[in-house]
């Protein structure tokens, strides 16, 4: 915390919120003597929660850390279900055991019941809430002094829209923010200008087959998620790249249907109704072309965490990743701001605004940035937009409450605010989180201030632009992805494993 918070005997005056109790109750870090106030209110209550594991891979360790601090306060009991993002062993994926308890809806919405509280992901709240299995949050976070305790002003607009809301209600508390970051090997970019996608990936090509990290190889021009077919990180990088292509006009209009008609903005008639002074260039054609000659120079057939080994590795000379990944080798308790290169000891990447598009003037692109490319339109890709914490429709009122209570606890600024830098899943959400003092703290841990710097400046950059795209959010998601990418994979990957298009318009077509 940033403050210490002082052991207190007593309150006077109106009864304070959990928050300010918990608060009260829970020493500075590095103090010696455990408090002793406690309530007890949750005293013989339990609850089971389905969130990341605790420990290895993928996890979510700060959540464990704050259960405790607030079992031992309450009395509650805490029991986590622990779930990777991907089927490990016998046990089936964090977001296939929610699904298997709240409902899916293309399953038929069957969901078992059992447990009490989730850990998911913002594009998945609509199929939950289709199918009823998550609780309405609205009257809980209106009426209650918790509002105050969230400081829910203070989370980033977007991750408001993309992770906690639908069809204007409150259904998860935020803990994470999720988008596709893009980062080049510095020491290889120079004074390349990536303003655009079409530069990125000419970059991406002319480093292609080059030895970037001296074992005598040839390298690649790009590190990005491949497989497995269907995953969101596949669809996330073909959609960061599309989502300037598509989206123009502020997040309001989102970048995968035209909102009057909701006919997708996959063909080229469907963008000139809705943006008819747009240049052609403005298209899921362009975008998925650009996409298909990323591929074309990527790592063929790897994972999220492979793509992110092999840039660790000083593989590629450009990576596409959700940001906690990116962090971890940026940060030096992890990592180091040097690549992990054997023979390239001064290697260094740098994480960059995502690219956009050329557009000839601000009365077609509003929100377009001056460059040294010109007029630049960017709508940085808010991929799932991120973890949150929702609640069982079916769990008691007492439980409700408590895990309401939990998990303002856990998204506060006075527990989220440390825990985004101490821990990896839990990317930065709120403004609070990207000041001066946040600058502070990362030079203290050990990072250079103009990197520290340059990082916080590309977070607020995403979370915060005015054309940020949202992620598709919709009962029946992953149809929904799995339909897109089928029908462009033949012509990015010139193979027909799945339907074959033998062009980029036959593969909008499709789509």
């Amino acid at each position: 915390p940033r403050s210490p918070f002082r052991c207190q005997s007593g309150m006077k005056g109106q009864a304070p919120s959990l928050l300010l109790l918990l608060l009260a109750w829970r020493p500075a870090r590095g103090a010696e003597q455990q408090c002793q106030l406690s309530d007890q209110r949750y005293a013989g209550v339990t609850v089971t929660v389905v969130a990341l594991q605790e420990k290895g891979g993928v996890n979510l360790e700060n959540l464990y850390v704050r259960a405790r601090e607030f079992e031992n306060f309450t009395g509650a009991v805490v029991d986590f279900v622990q779930r990777d993002v991907r089927p490990s062993g016998d046990n089936p994926s964090l977001a296939a055991e929610v699904f298997a308890d709240a409902g899916k809806v293309e399953t038929g919405c069957n969901g078992a019941g059992v447990y009490q509280g989730y850990v998911i992901k913002g594009n998945q709240v609509p199929d939950l809430v289709q199918c009823g299995g998550i609780a309405n949050l609205s009257t809980q976070v209106e009426q209650s002094q918790t509002w105050s305790d969230l400081d829910w002003a203070d989370v980033a607009t977007a991750i408001r829209q993309g992770t906690s809301t639908y069809d204007s209600k409150v259904y998860s508390l935020p803990i994470d923010a999720d988008y596709m970051a893009t980062v080049v090997r510095e020491d290889l970019a120079g004074n390349t200008t990536l303003d655009t996608w079409e530069q990125w990936v000419a970059f991406a090509e002319s480093q292609n087959g080059t030895d970037m990290n001296g074992d005598g190889k040839p390298d690649h021009g790009a590190c990005i998620a491949l497989g497995p077919a269907g995953h969101f990180s596949v669809f996330g990088v073909l959609m960061a790249i599309a989502a300037p292509h598509l989206q123009l006009g502020g997040t309001s209009q989102g970048a995968f249907f035209n909102t009057d008609t909701l006919e997708p903005k996959l063909t080229a008639a469907a963008m000139s109704q809705i943006y008819p002074d747009a240049p052609s260039s403005f298209s899921f054609e362009t975008a998925l072309a650009l996409y298909k000659r990323l591929v074309d120079v990527a790592v063929p057939g790897v994972s999220a965490k492979d793509a992110w080994d092999y840039f660790k590795n000083g593989s590629c000379s450009t990576w596409i990743s959700l940001p906690g990944f990116v962090y971890k080798t940026q940060d030096t308790k992890f990592g180091t701001t040097n690549m992990l290169t054997r023979n390239v000891p001064n290697a260094t990447m740098a994480r960059v605004e995502a690219p956009g598009v050329p557009c000839p003037s601000r009365s077609t692109c509003p929100y377009a940035s001056d460059t040294s490319s010109g007029l630049v339109s960017r709508a940085p890709f808010l991929a799932t937009s991120g973890f949150g914490f929702a609640i069982s429709s079916k769990a008691s009122a007492i439980q409700q409450q408590l895990l309401f209570e939990l998990f303002t606890y856990v998204s506060a600024p006075e527990q989220s605010n440390p825990d985004v830098q101490e821990w990896t899943v839990s990317d930065p959400f709120r403004l609070s989180q990207l000041d001066n003092e946040t600058i502070a703290d990362l030079v203290e841990r050990g990072w250079d201030e103009p990197v520290a710097r340059q990082y916080l400046e590309v977070v607020d950059a995403t979370l915060n632009h005015p054309n940020a795209a949202l992620d598709l959010r919709v009962p029946g998601l992953g149809l929904y992805m799995s339909s897109l990418l089928d029908a462009t994979d033949g012509y990015v990957h010139g193979t027909a494993r799945r339907r074959r298009a033998e062009s980029a318009d036959a593969a909008c077509e499709a789509a």
